[in-house]
């Protein structure tokens, strides 16, 4: 695996405050940079076309470009923080530094000192009622240390700690349901994640995150005997190799349950053609991660203008389909207008700039709108007494939304642009109508 300077010349010219927004920082535009509403020392450049990334933060006097902030407020790896800035995938040839019998690197971090809130309220609001987990695990991780909420942010904290049972790290969630942020407390260990241990510890399962973990040991209590339950805060080779080793774990004692999507399933496929031994655990393909499973939540979650009890396959569908699949329904507004009123509107709505999706069911047509757009849509339609309703049917969109004739990581020379998401989604349409 080599990173070219082709790939750190790209990944240092990203905006990252955007980039940063986009992956639930709240930061506050103060003139020509952006300031980290939790961090108010730390100030970021808000850099233009042909400018690099650069952030510096004056409590601590220290400072860096694009690739240093992953590393070191999202706790990234140098090729994480590459492949996360530009969207490029990097391949990951797993060559063990060492081998198998070798010894750890005994972890030298000194103790975190996390700023914790003296009460835990988020905590159980975001664990137990949106994640689905039970009250009482929970309530006993948090009594027994492994769970807190940080004091400023109400993050949820998932502790880890050293063999002296001094705390060296902590995965961080956020318990906002409109922003996600995920990260890894600054200063913690490597090689380390959040984990629950029964009895010996002696059969290993690594997951993706805490809350997939937590929702796997719920789901499998009753059968769950001497192991050990880890997140690797992602897809972390060197987490599962570093505990297997300070664990003295063989092999074939090991298992594999990252996501069921394309970054889970390589990450397991690689590790085991290097360890052959390892065992791969997976959610019936129905379901995207073990908390989806736990949840009942499956991967194509219907969206706004689909209906089970229609045939969609005989179904028109009018409008812009990448704007419904990339937009939650909690932003959208469902109308229904009759099919002759619809084609009357028709070309006015797709000459206008604004997104909508309909299907046409009978004589009627049902359209999904943006909340912002619905008193425009009264005033084309001529109708100010309408009355929107919302769907009962929850929907998120994918983290990433990717469109485009070419992956984009296959386009050897790209200039990366900025504008309003709406406007993006039209534009797609529009080239994707184009050809």
């Amino acid at each position: 695996m080599r990173i070219t300077d082709e790939q750190k010349e790209r990944a240092a010219f990203v905006n990252l405050p955007q980039f940063l927004m986009a992956h639930g920082f709240d930061l506050k535009k103060v003139g020509k940079e952006y300031v980290w509403k939790d961090h108010d020392s730390l100030h970021i450049k808000d850099n233009g076309p042909g400018e690099r990334g650069a952030w510096f933060r004056f409590s601590e006097d220290k400072g860096g470009d694009n690739i240093g902030f992953l590393r070191e407020y999202m706790g990234m790896s140098f090729v994480d923080a590459v492949e996360a800035l530009t969207g490029e995938h990097i391949d990951r040839t797993y060559i063990p530094s060492r081998t198998y019998e070798q010894k750890p690197k005994t972890v030298t971090a000194r103790e975190l000192s996390l700023a914790e809130a003296d009460n835990a309220r988020r905590v159980f609001a975001y664990l137990c009622k949106t994640r689905g987990l039970d009250y009482d695990m929970v309530s006993a991780l948090v009594r027994g240390g492994s769970i807190a909420q940080e004091e400023k942010t109400g993050n949820v904290l998932f502790k880890y700690y050293d063999e002296h049972g001094k705390v060296i790290g902590a995965e961080k969630v956020g318990t906002s349901t409109e922003h996600k942020f995920k990260g890894i407390a600054t200063g913690s260990a490597a090689g380390h994640g959040f984990e629950v241990v029964r009895g010996t510890g002696e059969k290993a399962f690594f997951f993706e995150s805490a809350i997939d973990m937590l929702s796997y040991l719920q789901m499998h209590d009753k059968e769950l005997t001497d192991c050990r339950l880890v997140s690797m805060m992602g897809v972390k080779p060197n987490i599962v190799l570093d505990t297997i080793l300070r664990n003295n774990i063989s092999p074939d004692h090991v298992f594999l349950c990252s996501d069921n999507d394309t970054a889970g399933n390589e990450f397991a496929q690689r590790l085991q053609e290097q360890y052959p031994d390892m065992k791969r655990v997976i959610t019936p393909d129905t379901y995207k991660d073990w908390n989806d499973m736990l949840r009942g939540i499956p991967k194509a979650v219907e969206h706004e203008t689909e209906k089970k009890e229609v045939d969609t396959t005989s179904m028109q569908y009018y409008g812009n389909e990448m704007w419904n699949k990339a937009t939650d329904n909690r932003d959208k507004s469902l109308v229904t207008i009759q099919a002759a009123d619809f084609a009357r509107l028709q070309e006015q709505l797709d000459n206008s700039g604004i997104n909508y999706y309909a299907y046409a069911r009978d004589n009627s047509v049902i359209m999904a709108i943006n909340d912002k757009d619905i008193e425009w849509f009264k005033r084309i339609a001529g109708t100010p007494d309408l009355v929107p309703t919302k769907s009962n049917r929850p929907y998120s969109p994918p983290e990433k939304n990717i469109f485009g004739s070419a992956e984009y990581r296959y386009i050897p020379q790209k200039e990366y642009l900025s504008a309003d998401r709406d406007l993006v989604l039209k534009m797609a349409e529009i080239m994707k109508a184009r050809g």
